[in-house]
């Protein structure tokens, strides 16, 4: 009798021994790696953090048309309303020019339009006469980092309703 206590606590010893090591082993395997990947992504957070501090990103513009609520301006025909957003998604400020393109074709001259930005007419004297389109700067903008502008933009005809081909452009510096 006295024997099999003896392999029955060498067994249980062994059992524990066996446990025990392999909990070692696991606890080592667990810090190795967590070192090991707490590194990699803090070298890549790191990375990612310096590109977005010196690189810059585009600006970012949407435009909606809003047809509704608009009044009558001298006589003209109302063709188009909508608002258009401008967001400076950089952590330096940004300088720009919001430039209206109208599309050319044999309806109208740039002079029988009138484009109105919040409610005041922008300036049709200095428009770029390109091939295929004319080019009026609506407004300059200074955006701090970060910060959006939005804009009400209007367009009336005196040559009665027509069909107007527009799109916009933001030039600057980014």
């Amino acid at each position: 009798m006295g024997t099999t206590v003896k392999e029955g606590k060498s067994l249980i010893y062994k059992m524990m021994a066996k446990y025990i090591f392999e909990i070692i082993l696991v606890v080592t395997f667990m810090a190795v790696s967590y070192g090991s990947f707490t590194m990699n992504n803090l070298s890549e957070a790191s990375e990612i953090a310096s590109l977005s501090n010196t690189d810059t990103r585009e600006i970012q513009a949407a435009y909606a048309l809003n047809p509704e609520g608009m009044p009558e301006l001298d006589g003209q025909s109302f063709l188009s309303r909508g608002t258009l957003l401008i967001k400076n998604p950089n952590r330096t400020s940004k300088n720009m020019n919001v430039v209206l393109q109208l599309r050319k074709n044999e309806f109208y001259k740039i002079g029988d339009l009138n484009v109105l930005v919040d409610g005041e007419k922008a300036s049709m004297g200095v428009v770029m006469n390109m091939d295929d389109s004319y080019e009026v700067i609506l407004r300059s903008i200074d955006l701090d980092a970060y910060e959006s502008d939005e804009m009400d933009i209007a367009i009336y005809s005196r040559v009665g309703a027509i069909t107007v081909e527009y799109s916009f452009k933001i030039v600057g510096s980014f």
